[in-house]
């Protein structure tokens, strides 16, 4: 699987600047789009409740960047604040029940005119429809995304400024390169057909929801 693009930080940044500001990110995975965020702003901190990815991503050694270990709803202990915090497809991971404690905890550690973005999953796109078709997601996981949503939109201190349509696309050479990628459990048969149908490029909607503080 090969990412065609990634067009979400031209996106934010077309609205929200970045320069000069702190920033905190949750959910870094392997740094790769942390070392890309950390060259637009000041000083960046960066968080995953994966040990392995936080090792890896320090190797990349980003001289404004720190890469800690954290999750969302228990980010790491002290007082820094921030002027931006950034969900990067991480919050429908928070469990359901700690989604709403966990933005009363985010607020915490935003400065007054701080921003809260979140990129998350919609739920159009030939990458998702693959998803549900070749059973890679769980009904549990789409439940999960419908209540981030939900926990966002609804939190009585957090004032939608901007939502952004952003897409992604992937490119899979082959049947094999799908399996391997995605590890799907049904309709393997369909694969290759299904490919062929999109000529091997599936794209993902997603949004981005940029929130102030009420």
């Amino acid at each position: 699987m090969r990412r065609l693009n990634d067009d979400f930080l031209k996106k934010l940044t077309s609205v929200l600047s970045l320069e000069g500001k702190e920033m905190l990110e949750i959910g870094c995975g392997n740094g790769k789009r942390a070392a890309h965020i950390a060259s637009l702003c000041l000083r960046l901190t960066a968080i995953d409740p994966d040990r392995a990815c936080i090792a890896k991503a320090r190797e990349m050694d980003v001289e404004n960047c720190i890469f800690s270990y954290g999750k969302a709803e228990e980010l790491p202990p002290g007082t820094e604040l921030f002027d931006v915090i950034l969900y990067t497809l991480s919050f429908h991971h928070v469990p359901q029940g700690q989604m709403r404690s966990a933005i009363d905890l985010a607020l915490t550690r935003l400065r007054p005119a701080g921003r809260l973005v979140f990129l998350e999953p919609a739920f159009e796109g030939s990458y998702f429809a693959a998803r549900l078709l070749f059973d890679v997601c769980s009904p549990e996981e789409r439940l999960q995304k419908q209540a981030g949503l939900v926990a966002m939109m609804s939190h009585p201190r957090l004032s939608l400024e901007k939502e952004i349509p952003d897409e992604t696309k992937f490119y899979f050479d082959s049947a094999a390169d799908f399996i391997e990628s995605m590890r799907p459990k049904k309709n393997l048969t369909l694969i290759d057909p299904y490919l062929r149908m999109h000529e091997h490029v599936l794209n993902a909607w997603r949004r981005i929801c940029i929130f102030s503080r009420k």
